[in-house]
């Protein structure tokens, strides 16, 4: 398993708030490189399941922050892999 230093992967926010941060790392740490890349549905079921386990309420805000950083790290690992292996997405 790579660390953040030993990927391409670059953040594609700005970003500043320490959750949001550790749950970056942690998806660039985590993901798996077998697993398939995420699809747009996929991607909108996660946040329906945020959406469902109250995430989004202000109680919740620095779990939402850290959910959300680890969804950006594990996207931008994935294109940072898929980059690296020449792979070209078209979008119509």
């Amino acid at each position: 398993m790579q660390n953040y230093e030993q990927t391409s992967a670059r953040p594609l926010v700005k970003m500043h708030l320490p959750e949001f941060v550790r749950g970056y790392q942690s998806g660039l740490k985590q993901c798996d490189p077998c697993q398939e890349p995420l699809t747009d549905k996929d991607l909108i079921d996660v946040l329906k399941a945020f959406d469902e386990e109250g995430l989004f309420r202000e109680e919740n805000e620095e779990l939402l922050q850290w959910h959300v950083g680890r969804l950006l790290g594990q996207i931008s690992r994935e294109s940072a892999a898929e980059r690296q292996e020449g792979i070209v997405i078209l979008i119509f």
